[in-house]
């Protein structure tokens, strides 16, 4: 098992994301989480940021491990179902091309999530914390052909790199221990996938928000609390997804935290089909060995 994990070069990186085409949208989240790695390498503004992992340095499994050096070290795991046992190997070799210090597995198909469970048991890796989300889909067919209607009293415009203050304050999710890691994440998803924003016509305040991610879809759906219940949130996401499919010819793909009973109601009554859960699981490094 010696060395199992090898980078690709990212000649190769399409003909591995296109292997995920198969039984589409099933896998769906991490075919888009290759296409926008793809393009942030080839424009140059992340360059260096991101590394594929293949066993052996062959792709044609399908089988990979995706990093992304952004503020912390975030790990993408893939594997089809007839070659779990070669991604448990690649898991397990993962410790020697990373400094595992503190390392998030980002949207872990529920699949694959025993994988990592048993591969993290066998380093003796501690677990701070995980969450449970569910991934939503609607074809850019679908997207394109919706109609947008916007409340009277608000405009739409995109965001700019001057609202993430505002956002990053009120994210359930921000990084209450280093509040400067969560902040410069989303400062660099508005930088270089934007968002789109909802904004009262009377003083420009923003009250809803959402983001283009990482994954190449849709996150961070938020609407102010003295604003909700007014229809912001589903004119949002109708006006963001009509713009991929419109702009960038892509499908929207999205997560929703399992307990958040309102934005699965809003997805759904958005025509949105549930996929798979996922997990999302933040680690600390391994444990301490305790002295006899």
């Amino acid at each position: 098992m010696d060395n199992m994990l090898k980078p690709i070069p990212i000649e190769d990186w399409h003909l591995l994301r296109d292997l995920l085409k198969r039984q589409w949208p099933k896998y769906i989240k991490y075919y888009y989480w290759l296409n926008n790695a793809i393009r942030w390498m080839t424009t140059g503004s992340y360059r260096g940021l991101y590394q594929i992992y293949c066993p052996n340095g062959k792709y044609e499994t399908g089988t990979f491990i995706g990093v992304l050096s952004l503020l912390m070290c975030r790990v993408v795991i893939f594997s089809f179902e007839e070659t779990k046992e070669l991604l448990q190997k690649s898991i397990l070799d993962l410790p020697r091309v990373i400094h595992w210090s503190e390392v998030i597995f980002c949207a872990v198909h529920e699949n694959l999530e025993e994988v990592l469970s048993e591969s993290l048991k066998q380093m003796n890796i501690l677990t701070e914390f995980s969450t449970v989300t569910i991934c939503h889909y609607k074809t850019k067919e679908d997207c394109a052909q919706q109609l947008v209607e916007i409340p009277p009293e608000v405009y739409v415009e995109n965001l700019d790199l001057k609202h993430v203050k505002e956002i990053h304050s009120v994210w359930p999710h921000r990084d209450k221990k280093n509040p400067e890691l969560s902040f410069n994440f989303l400062y660099t998803l508005v930088q270089y996938n934007g968002g789109l924003g909802l904004f009262l016509k009377n003083n420009d305040r923003l009250v809803a928000w959402v983001l283009h991610s990482e994954w190449d879809g849709l996150s961070m759906l938020q609407t102010i609390d003295e604003h909700k219940k007014k229809g912001y949130g589903a004119a949002i996401v109708r006006a963001a997804s009509k713009g991929l499919a419109t702009e960038h010819n892509i499908d929207t793909a999205l997560d929703v935290v399992e307990d958040n009973a309102a934005a699965l109601k809003l997805f759904k009554s958005l025509g949105y089909q549930s996929l798979h859960k996922a997990v999302w699981v933040h680690t600390l490094g391994p444990k301490e060995k305790k002295s006899l």
